[in-house]
């Protein structure tokens, strides 16, 4: 019998609505991409409530790539597409939901990683602002650094060679393997 860690590890198929609608995960390249077009068409207010739109040329996008035998869509124009999706039954209605679920989960993840940024430039801040000679402000970065997961040290930091966005989307990727 297998355990619910088991039982429940990703899968390539994100849905089956129907024997003809499904949808799948993203690839790494595509989650890429879908979280560029959830940049470029959101924005966080004061309360981090997402506010924006996704227009029928991403639900193409998404379509096209992520459901099996997608390539249809580009048959369509925008409003035929809109049409098509707005008068769909159940099923259509489904996959809808679980794209929306689907940038959703995306959304949360960004939201996570631009908060682990934002604690972690603070951080740098307040070692930056203490009143420490080098040998303690050295410590400290490679220290906040190695509880924080990134594999980078103060030296690192001073000659310009670390992205910290770049860092983080390691650091997350090392805690999905653990």
């Amino acid at each position: 019998m297998k355990n619910f860690l088991e039982s429940n590890q990703k899968q390539e198929i994100r849905a089956k609505i129907s024997e003809d609608i499904v949808l799948y995960e993203p690839n790494n390249e595509q989650l890429e991409e879908l979280k560029n077009i959830l940049k470029d068409n959101l924005s966080i207010d004061e309360n981090l409530n997402a506010n924006g739109e996704i227009s029928y040329k991403y639900i193409r996008w998404i379509i096209r790539n992520l459901c099996m035998n997608g390539a249809f869509i580009d048959e369509y124009n925008d409003d035929e597409l809109e049409n098509l999706i707005e008068n769909g039954n159940k099923n259509i209605k489904r996959l809808i939901n679980e794209i929306v679920s689907l940038l959703s989960e995306i959304g949360e993840d960004m939201l996570v990683e631009h908060d682990n940024l934002i604690n972690t430039y603070s951080q740098i801040g307040t070692i930056l602002n203490s009143n420490v000679d080098r040998a303690n402000m050295e410590r400290k970065f490679d220290k906040l650094f190695k509880k924080n997961g990134y594999d980078v040290q103060f030296k690192d930091l001073i000659n310009g060679n670390i992205d910290l966005e770049k860092l983080e989307k390691k650091k997350i990727k090392k805690q999905i393997k653990k």
